[in-house]
């Protein structure tokens, strides 16, 4: 033991999520952390959590995180005076990596003047059942991930037709197998697709399968959302291995998943941006990364492209 938490920095260097979850071991869902909690100080990239080393100093990085009186990634009192949009998606959306000025939610609301409520990791069947959503509801909904998250969290991103659905607040393991173990029949679609990405073969029509349970699911969504007056919207952000593995650049656009999924939401009725050309056309003109180079998430420059992006589409749908 002794030696183990000599080797294990995470004692001494952490990130700002971790100052501010739950001190709760069986939390798998980590969201919603600690009401009105803020952290201001050094932080360092998964990455190197991951191997358990002491970060050299030109790793760490200045980190602000703000968490409001519900547990999430906002200034305490921006729902109660109002929000134009809720975002949705996993820990991208919640800027683990990136200060507080470089999430999505706060450069929509700074830049565009679109105040909106970022509300990652929590699902949107939550979303529409907890009773301040339900008072003072949204104009948009957002959904913001890589094809990967789209495809594979439809749990998360998606609602069921009953308005009773039972969530745990925050999740344990226990509460999950009670939510999702055999309720969810997708799953078990997910679970053998899965399997099936494996062999070469049952690729391209697994992510076939993957898009059209998608399609369904969203549109069902859309139309609930759409009863409340509510408009959903979707953004698919190309992943890090995507956009920066070698592998990559000699597979043509035609052939990659991002690629599909974005023809299938050409074909269907949602409301979506496409990220991809101007992320693209944004690495062509320059040399900035848009994921951090020691950590998963995409960092402030990819959301500022989002965040453009999805004001056009706001300000479109609005007739502005």
């Amino acid at each position: 033991m002794f030696l183990h938490n000599f080797i294990n920095m995470e004692y001494y260097y952490w990130r700002a999520w971790e100052y501010v979850v739950h001190d709760e071991s069986q939390n798998i869902g980590i969201l919603p952390f600690k009401p009105l909690h803020l952290y201001t100080g050094q932080m360092y990239g998964d990455f190197l959590r991951g191997i358990f080393v002491k970060p050299k100093p030109k790793e760490l990085r200045q980190q602000t995180f703000v968490i409001d009186e519900y547990g999430f990634r906002n200034q305490p009192g921006m729902y109660k005076a109002g929000v134009d949009a809720v975002d949705f998606g996993t820990s991208q959306v919640a800027g683990l990596a990136d200060t507080q000025s470089g999430i999505l939610g706060e450069i929509l609301t700074r830049k565009y003047h679109i105040r909106t409520y970022t509300y990652p990791k929590a699902s949107i069947q939550q979303f529409y059942q907890e009773d301040r959503f339900i008072k003072k509801p949204p104009k948009f909904a957002i959904i913001i991930g890589t094809d990967l998250e789209l495809l594979q969290r439809i749990d998360l991103f998606s609602l069921h037709e009953s308005n009773n659905v039972v969530y745990f607040h925050p999740w344990t393991r226990s509460d999950w197998d009670k939510i999702f173990g055999d309720k969810l029949f997708h799953l078990d679609y997910l679970r053998t697709l899965d399997y099936a990405k494996r062999f070469s073969t049952l690729r391209v029509l697994s992510y076939y399968i993957f898009t059209e349970i998608m399609n369904k699911k969203y549109n069902r969504t859309q139309l609930l959302l759409k009863k409340r007056g509510i408009t959903l919207i979707v953004g698919v952000m190309p992943s890090k291995s995507y956009l920066y593995r070698p592998l990559y650049k000699n597979i043509p656009i035609s052939k990659t998943a991002i690629y599909a999924l974005y023809k299938e939401l050409d074909k269907s009725n949602i409301q979506h941006v496409n990220l991809l050309n101007p992320i693209l056309s944004f690495m062509k003109n320059n040399k900035t990364l848009l994921y951090h180079s020691d950590d998963s998430h995409w960092n402030s420059h990819a959301n500022e492209i989002i965040a453009e992006q999805l004001a056009k589409k706001i300000h479109e749908i609005s007739g502005e």
